[in-house]
């Protein structure tokens, strides 16, 4: 069930909004409205379903183990998102990095859709885990570099599920099924991506979110184009 509402919602909601947009003449604001409904598609859906996660795991396998599973993604996402929200010109490097467990794993299913398939029957969501985790901080790195935030977004949520969906032949439905998951991490990369081509190449225009202490008075100060 909750894969279909994380399916149905972010999808009508884009639809809707960009059916709207449409109708805004002024390119900057429709470059900011789709920007800023990237960044929520991500941050609201994948937000619940990290939520979700935790409880299940707390659940089962519960103790001590659930603590440690829990910390060894959910640092690595604080850790990614600090580098991209603070630091955008050593987090796409970074990032392009932390794409890769996600890929091998889409190599993987695509070589053995089963072999990945039993894997994750006994140790949880691992393809589902190593999409999040980079895609979170990806939406934050839309702050101030939105083309390229939007085209790992469309990437690391594409290529995991399709590669598999091709190693499953007949049962491909089944792989797509499962990475209905990861659709408001893709429809929020190709929004980003749409508003990065309305302003050609221009400063995102959610860098205004960005802030930063300033690093000898401590004050919070706008960052400048990165």
């Amino acid at each position: 069930m909750m894969r279909y509402l994380l399916l149905l919602i972010p999808l009508a909601v884009a639809v809707a909004f960009g059916y709207l947009m449409n109708r805004v003449r002024d390119r900057q604001a429709r470059a900011t409205a789709l920007a800023a409904l990237g960044l929520s598609l991500t941050v609201g859906p994948v937000g619940f379903v990290m939520l979700f996660l935790v409880g299940e795991t707390a659940t089962d396998p519960g103790g001590w183990l659930a603590l440690g599973l829990i910390v060894a993604w959910l640092v690595p996402t604080v850790v990614l998102c600090g580098i991209a929200y603070l630091w955008p010109n050593i987090a796409v490097p970074v990032l392009a990095v932390s794409m890769l467990p996600a890929l091998a794993l889409g190599v993987w299913g695509l070589v053995d859709f089963h072999g990945l398939g039993s894997w994750e029957d006994r140790t949880g969501p691992v393809v589902l885990i190593a999409v999040i985790v980079p895609a979170v901080a990806m939406a934050l790195l839309g702050l101030s570099r939105l083309t390229v935030a939007g085209a790992m977004m469309v990437a690391v949520s594409v290529l995991p599920i399709v590669l598999p969906a091709i190693g499953a032949g007949a049962e491909a439905g089944r792989a797509l099924t499962i990475g209905t998951l990861d659709l408001p991490i893709l429809i929020s990369g190709l929004l980003y991506l749409w508003a990065g081509h309305l302003t050609k190449g221009a400063d995102s225009p959610l860098n205004g979110l960005r802030r930063k202490p300033h690093l000898f008075t401590g004050h919070r100060t706008r960052h400048a184009p990165a």
